[in-house]
């Protein structure tokens, strides 16, 4: 079985006690807490995105486990999501295949399968989903279309990273829509790249012609124009004596932290303009 499905089952015995714990306590918001946690930024942003492939490949065995893998989570789910959202789980549990027992609330708490528990994979997983933002980030910020397929380059810190990642080069290619993807010791960008670090190992995105430099450019020119213009508004306002003494604190907070927010931002675009300054010059 692939590194996603250890994953997942994995993180799923971990919700268990989270859930298991957190109702024996009556804390039933951080149950729910990390059952949307677990749902919402892991099975669907994620592990659902992983196993599309597999589930439309012609190989039968591999679409098998992929099945397998998906009802065993999304029934164990409905089980521990149903005193939260009673209606709707029972609704889905209705059309789930495989269920004997038709009334969701009837079903005993998931048993816990210590065989699944797999800290080694959560680490690697961390490098592939890190490595797949890391250029998702770089092809967002240059305004990179998305069906233009970029190389990557990783300069890797060890030999397990570069066994993690050249094991699962085509989860990397899927999700962060990528070509080639070139990993070892000695791996170097080219001067006319974007880049950025990944647990130690150095990401490199060749931009030449996936980039119009100028256009860009001129496209970072105007967005710091507007947040010089709307930062200058907000440090006016709180240079007003006035305005800090009377005005409701949460309304001076709320100012304050808009003025911190837009100067975080015209810090990352500056330096991302300085970035392809200098691969114009490469």
């Amino acid at each position: 079985a692939g590194i996603h499905h250890a994953w997942i089952l994995h993180r799923l015995e971990e919700v268990k006690d989270s859930v298991d714990a957190a109702v024996a306590g009556y804390n039933f918001n951080d149950g729910a807490q990390a059952l949307y946690r677990f749902i919402w930024n892991e099975f669907c942003d994620w592990y659902l995105e992983m196993i599309k492939d597999e589930l439309n490949r012609e190989d039968p065995e591999e679409r098998k486990v992929a099945e397998a893998c998906l009802h065993t989570v999304l029934r164990e789910i409905l089980i521990l999501l149903h005193p939260f959202t009673p209606f709707v789980t029972q609704e889905i549990w209705s059309h789930l295949p495989g269920i004997a027992q038709e009334n969701l609330a009837k079903e005993p708490f998931p048993e816990a399968r210590a065989y699944c528990r797999n800290p080694e994979v959560v680490e690697a997983m961390q490098l592939l989903q890190e490595t797949i933002v890391a250029v998702r980030t770089i092809r967002a910020e240059l305004n990179i279309a998305p069906s233009l397929h970029l190389d990557v380059l990783v300069k890797t810190r060890d030999s397990k990273a570069k066994e993690i990642l050249d094991t699962y080069v085509g989860m990397i290619q899927t999700l962060a829509r990528v070509g080639q993807v070139t990993t070892g010791p000695d791996v170097t960008g080219p001067k006319a790249s974007a880049s950025a670090v990944v647990q130690g190992n150095q990401c490199f995105v060749p931009l030449t012609g996936a980039v119009n430099f100028e256009d860009e450019l001129a496209r970072l020119d105007k967005e710091l124009g507007k947040i010089d213009k709307d930062l200058g508004i907000v440090t006016k306002k709180l240079a007003n004596e006035g305005f800090v003494a009377k005005a409701p604190k949460e309304v001076v907070d709320k100012e304050r932290a808009k003025a911190d927010e837009l100067a975080d931002k015209r810090t990352k675009l500056e330096d991302l303009q300085q970035r392809l300054k200098d691969a114009m010059e490469a």
